[in-house]
């Protein structure tokens, strides 16, 4: 084809992926103003986020939602 190469970014799909992970740890960290931290399940998390559980894991599979909701301000 032509001799030129088109940049490929992924710009609108990190900015996809940076949006469920706040909504997710937003919606985590609301949750842990109702309830008792143990009391919350990724079902919970994932039903406020508006996301599936797998979701969750595929995001957060290495540090958990607990961990990534410590670093949030």
């Amino acid at each position: 084809m032509g001799g030129s190469e088109r940049a490929y970014s992924m710009t609108n799909r990190s900015m996809a992926v940076a949006t469920t992970q706040e909504s997710i740890l937003r919606a985590a960290v609301e949750l842990a103003t109702e309830k008792l931290t143990v009391e919350i399940v990724l079902a919970d998390i994932a039903g406020r986020a508006g996301v599936t559980v797998q979701t969750i894991l595929r995001h957060f599979a290495t540090s958990g939602v607990g961990i990534a909701c410590s670093t949030l301000p």
